[in-house]
């Protein structure tokens, strides 16, 4: 996260990335992802997930609400010159 800004809670890994291309979105590739990440980050010891979304984007957003994960700052980031804002949020394992 940029700004120095680190999860406040135990044993913390980033989500970076998920995507499914549209054609695939409701058919339960999206849940089956986020399941392996979970699974993967708790086998690993981890206890707090923590993601950025764009603020704009109100479909992941409730997805991740659905998994328990709750806005818990923002951050600045540049899009070519355009500054996006990112929602940081976070989810116990």
């Amino acid at each position: 996260m940029s700004g120095g800004k680190t999860s406040q809670q135990p044993r913390p890994v980033e989500l970076s990335r998920i995507y499914v291309s549209a054609d695939w979105l409701g058919r339960g590739i999206d849940q089956a992802l986020m399941q392996r990440c979970i699974d993967d980050a708790r086998e690993a010891g981890c206890e707090t997930m923590w993601l950025g979304v764009w603020g704009r984007n109100s479909r992941p957003q409730s997805f991740y609400r659905r998994w328990g994960f709750r806005k818990v700052g923002e951050h600045v980031f540049m899009l070519g010159s355009d500054p996006q804002t990112d929602w940081v949020m976070e989810g116990a394992l």
